[in-house]
């Protein structure tokens, strides 16, 4: 069920907690927020992320294979961006699929304009998640910090179509130094 809170430690996957900086015996500094379905968070999960200004092309590709991954049994996980993390987000709902929207704060606060409908579908296929506290409103190095927990939350990334300095290539840095 849909549902809102600070998710405790137990709940999340082992093979997470090395990555999302976690001792076995130890918290988050910052719980995690989330809204929706954990249950998703012990799927196996694949980022999804690029630029917001795809070509028809690179949109075309973000959706064909979150669609395929999201029908092979793995969770999409990607930022709720417009762009290729939109595409990725849909074709997971629409393949029945999980799919996790990290955002840079908690909803409302953390959704971009025009967003919300997006974020209802999630809701019923996975999960929103951020590790801010509630009531933040996103700033420019919260991006970052969204970019660093959607590389640890993924047990691979896949890149489509992202231009030179993007936060989709920061998010593979940090995936692969994970």
């Amino acid at each position: 069920g849909v549902q809102t809170c600070a998710l405790p430690i137990s709940r999340l996957p082992a093979r997470r907690s090395g990555p999302l900086g976690l001792a076995p015996d130890a918290d988050r500094r910052r719980p995690l927020w989330v809204q929706g379905r954990v249950e998703v968070l012990q799927q196996p999960a694949i980022g999804i992320v690029g630029t917001r200004h795809p070509s028809p092309h690179g949109a075309a590709a973000a959706r064909r294979i979150a669609f395929e991954v999201a029908r092979a049994g793995w969770c999409v996980v990607s930022g709720l961006a417009l762009g290729i993390d939109e595409a990725a987000h849909l074709a997971a709902v629409d393949a029945g699929g999980g799919t996790i929207a990290v955002l840079p704060s908690p909803a409302p606060l953390g959704l971009r304009y025009g967003a919300r409908r997006l974020a209802g579908q999630i809701l019923h296929a996975g999960l929103l998640l951020s590790d801010r506290p509630v009531g933040t409103p996103p700033a420019a190095w919260s991006y970052a910090a969204r970019n660093q927990l959607l590389a640890a939350l993924c047990d691979g990334l896949i890149v489509v179509e992202a231009p030179e300095g993007s936060g989709a290539l920061i998010t593979a840095e940090d995936r692969k130094s994970t």
